[in-house]
Order: structure tokens, then C-alpha cells, then sequence
């Protein structure tokens, strides 16, 4: 976001018309560029203000199923999964960065982060671990004025999940987006099947509720 600007209106004689005295009115026009995505292009090269496309490492997926707001949102899955996109934040004032997060069925040590490059080094700016995967949507507001702000600014999102097919639920849950029919105990049961695999969301799903 680039910094207000200050306009400077004065209001002075011209012919045909009389005041009495000159008149200013100082005007401060508020920073309205943003850097934001929304990641509905269902790839990495959606968004506005970016200075690159998304660089994706690991298990790394764009998907829909249980998202915030619009119809897709980012996954990352496992051990060093990892989503990195450069902007040019040099001319920017005060930013903030503002995102929503969610977490679901973390182990003990579990973690995932969201961190900032400033040209020189790299500074985590949240973290979400174990104890805060309640599955459901969080939004986070970040001061990034302490920081240096540059032309290469990167920001960095990363899992650090490891190896989910250890429970051996994971490879038969997944496994079943390529049955014919499937049926999920509730809405909430089918949300986390179109949240574990992109071949959910076309998935035939029937809701089954038990009472």
C-alpha cells in the first residue's frame, strides 16, 4: 500500500468573483492500493499488486470446499509444504497484513507458519500449532511497520505437518475419491473430505445424517 498523500486547496479571487480573504483546506487522500489474492483463479497467478506468481513447494493445492469467503482457498499438507509470492513494497506507508487461517487435526510439535522476507532476512509474523486446529476460520491482522518493507518484500507461508499417512485412517479416507458413491455422516464430515483432496470437489457426495 503506498503512503497518504496531502492536496493543498486554495480558494482566491478570480474575475467576476470576490471573497474576502484566500481560503486553503488541506485534503489527505488515504492509500487505497492493495496487494491482496483471494486465489480464485484456482492457480497461483490470481491476485492484484503482486510482482510475480505463486511458487508452490510441496503439497501444495488451490481448492474449494469450506472456504471463507469466494470459492477456492490455499492448502498446505505435510512436512515443508511451502507458498511464496515477491511484491514491491518500497514506495508503501503503514502496511498491514491481514489473512484468514484455519487449522485442522494437528499432532503434538505440529505447526504452520506465516512469514515475511524484508530484503535481508526472513521474520516470522504467526504461527499456528497444535491446540489451535478447531477447524475453523481465524483472521489475523499484522503490523508490518517494524519491519523494512523493500522492492523484493516476499511472503512466505509454510506447514510443518510431517507425514500424515503414518495413521492409516489417512490412506483409506483418501482413497475413497475413487469409488463410485460416496456418503459423509453430516456436513461437517463432507467439508473435510473436499478439504483433504481436490478430487473431492467433484466427488459424487451424499449426506447421511444420523440421529
Amino acid at each position: 500500500m503506498e503512503s497518504s498523500e496531502t492536496v493543498i486547496i486554495t480558494l482566491t479571487e478570480g474575475p467576476g468573483h470576490s471573497i474576502g480573504t484566500a481560503n486553503s483546506a488541506t485534503v489527505t487522500i488515504a492509500a487505497t492500493d492493495e496487494v491482496s489474492e483471494g486465489f480464485e483463479s484456482g492457480g497461483g497467478s490470481g491476485g492484484a499488486g503482486w510482482s510475480d506468481s505463486w511458487s508452490f513447494a510441496g503439497d501444495v493445492t488451490v481448492i474449494g470446499g469450506s472456504v471463507h469467503s469466494g470459492s477456492k482457498h490455499l492448502r498446505l499438507i505435510g512436512d515443508s509444504a511451502s507458498a511464496v509470492r515477491f511484491a514491491d513494497l518500497s514506495e508503501a506507508g503503514n502496511v498491514e497484513l491481514s489473512l484468514w487461517w484455519k487449522a485442522y487435526s494437528f499432532e503434538t510439535g505440529e505447526y504452520a507458519t506465516v512469514e515475511i522476507y524484508d530484503g535481508s532476512q526472513w521474520h516470522e509474523v504467526l504461527r499456528v500449532e497444535d491446540g489451535q486446529d478447531d477447524y475453523a476460520y481465524h483472521l489475523a491482522e499484522i503490523d508490518l511497520s517494524p519491519f523494512t518493507l523493500t522492492a523484493d518484500f516476499q511472503l512466505r507461508i509454510r506447514s510443518y505437518l510431517g507425514d500424515q499417512n503414518d495413521y492409516f485412517k489417512h490412506c483409506l479416507v483418501e482413497a475413497s475419491k475413487h469409488c463410485d458413491h460416496i456418503y459423509a455422516v453430516g456436513d461437517y464430515v463432507a467439508d473435510e473430505l473436499r478439504f483433504l483432496a481436490p478430487e473431492f470437489e467433484s466427488a459424487d457426495i451424499d449426506i447421511v445424517y444420523i440421529q
